[in-house]
């Protein structure tokens, strides 16, 4: 066994400061290696095993429309050999509760026919290159009774696990997602003053793409690069953005809203799908320097690098998401040229943080849609926060990338859409 490197720090001032394994996660990642080397199920990435064991342990055996193999297939095949045997294992993990959540979505609908009859009417969604300010204006759009995000709880899986019985069943659910925090708490501590979450919290809902295995989170997170130019070249996300419609009905049909607030920054990639699927959108697309956003999500991502593969390589991954986010830019300028420009609004960072009352007030003005009181969006902006701002500390040096040189590549995008965007050395 190699020797643990948790004491190898950076800039004392940075949030992200050991960048290998604990020696606890070296344990458990040798225990994970013998479970390999014994063939035991828990790191085999192997389809036909994945599937089966998703059905036994649900008891359900209809998965609905088989596209959603396409996508698990290339995630399966990429990722083989990529990750240490703990990466391996936990991602296995999350592509066997994506199958079951896709079993159980499938039932529930088969048994409630009349879910895919909920309106889910002039949805708003936020969306923008991650750590662009995407969260706060979520929750500040939401402060109102009108309107309303999905809770964490209630993403990770739509499904009800005591069906008709409301109040237990979001204890039963909020309960086991505490547990699950809990434990990744337990790997990325660093996480918490980087986002905020907990069992209440808003969150993004690409998590409701991961059961059709059309998930840009798969490229972004877990670095499988081959997959995400299929997922933007050649995937059916229409298709896709129609079971993310399913499952929102689902939800819905337990707890009905008004109108739903929903964010998430992978939209951006599929503005064409998204407006498909949910013609009436109102889509606010906020704005903020490349280079602050690629550093601030490099750091965060990073945690997410260093518990798949035992170590976080700084530049490559700032270089990846520097094309990503570019590739980004690029595919939503070229929606938005295809659509309504009435179906937007944008948002620079510095307007909002400098004022978010006015922002949203804006924002609902342009939708036509009722303006939350005062006191409620000061009460939303006064809340403590693990992540309130400069909680989450980084920099570029470590990065390898050129400040100066990267928005030049951006300057066509922030000259069109942010030129107010203050630079972040």
């Amino acid at each position: 066994m190699s020797k643990p490197h948790a004491t190898k720090t950076r800039d004392p001032e940075e949030t992200v400061q050991r960048e290998r394994y604990t020696v606890v996660e070296l344990a458990i990642n040798s225990m994970a290696r013998v479970s390999l080397f014994a063939g035991s199920r828990w790191t085999q990435l192997d389809r036909d095993r994945l599937i089966a064991e998703a059905k036994r342990s649900t008891g359900l055996s209809d998965a609905g429309d088989d596209r959603y193999l396409q996508g698990l297939d290339r995630i399966l095949s990429e990722s083989r050999g990529r990750y240490r045997p703990l990466g391996t294992a936990l991602l296995r993990n999350l592509l066997l509760k994506a199958l079951e959540n896709r079993l159980r979505a499938v039932d529930y609908i088969k048994r409630h026919p009349d879910v895919l009859q909920i309106q889910i009417q002039r949805p708003i969604f936020v969306l923008g290159f991650p750590r662009s300010g995407t969260t706060l204006l979520q929750n500040l759009l939401a402060t109102s009774p009108d309107r309303a995000p999905l809770e964490f709880w209630e993403l990770m899986s739509v499904t009800p696990v005591r069906e008709g019985d409301l109040e237990a069943d979001k204890a039963t659910r909020v309960k086991a997602l505490a547990r699950i925090l809990r434990l990744a708490d337990l790997f990325v501590p660093e996480l918490k003053s980087i986002k905020e979450s907990n069992p209440h919290t808003p969150e993004e809902d690409w998590q409701l793409l991961v059961p059709s295995f059309h998930a840009l989170t798969f490229e972004l997170a877990y670095a499988l690069e081959d997959y995400g130019r299929w997922l933007q070249s050649e995937a059916d996300m229409a298709w896709a953005y129609g079971e993310l419609k399913q499952r929102l009905q689902i939800i819905l049909h337990q707890r009905p809203r008004q109108q739903l607030v929903l964010k998430c920054p992978d939209h951006l990639w599929f503005i064409d799908a998204l407006l498909a699927v949910f013609p009436d959108s109102c889509i606010v697309q906020t704005h903020r320097d490349p280079v602050s956003c690629i550093a601030s999500y490099t750091s965060m991502i990073a945690l997410q690098e260093r518990v798949l593969t035992g170590r976080i390589q700084w530049k490559a991954l700032a270089q990846r998401l520097t094309h990503l986010f570019l590739a980004g830019a690029h595919r939503a300028h070229a929606a938005r040229l295809r659509h309504d420009a009435g179906r937007f609004f944008d948002v620079p960072f510095e307007d909002l943080t400098r004022d978010p009352e006015g922002t949203v007030r804006r924002i609902l003005d342009y939708f036509h849609i009722a303006a939350p009181c005062t006191r409620s969006v000061r009460t939303e902006l006064t809340k403590p926060r693990a992540d309130s701002p400069g909680s989450h500390r980084y920099s570029t040096q470590r990065l390898g990338i050129d400040p100066e040189a990267t928005r030049d590549k951006f300057r066509w995008y922030t000259d069109t859409y942010a030129a107010d965007t203050q630079a972040v050395a």
